[in-house]
């Protein structure tokens, strides 16, 4: 178990709702409206946080440049790459 786990306890309300508390909406960086997938089983349950697609993209395109800088792989490479897919894999005379 990470050392950042964090333990809480909660209530839950007649209309079936649970306050997260504070320090933990802190430190994961909920916010009012964040969503959840919420599983059960037995006497667990567990919320996970839904990310919506475009949320951590500035993460994403930082992961990608540096790759890309570590292994030495240019804007050409790259257009050079999408042709040789197009070609190979989209038929002539389609549109994308």
């Amino acid at each position: 178990m990470k050392e950042n786990t964090r333990f809480e306890t909660t209530t839950l309300t007649e209309k079936g709702q649970i306050a997260i508390p504070p320090a933990i909406r802190k430190e994961l960086h909920l916010k009012p409206g964040s969503r959840f997938v919420v599983m059960g089983r037995d006497d667990t349950l567990v919320l996970k946080k839904i990310y919506r697609p475009f949320e951590r993209f500035d993460e994403i395109v930082k992961k990608g440049r540096k790759f890309a800088r570590e292994k030495r792989i240019t804007e050409k490479d790259i257009e050079k790459g999408i042709m040789e897919y197009r070609e190979k894999h989209i038929p002539s005379g389609q549109s994308l």
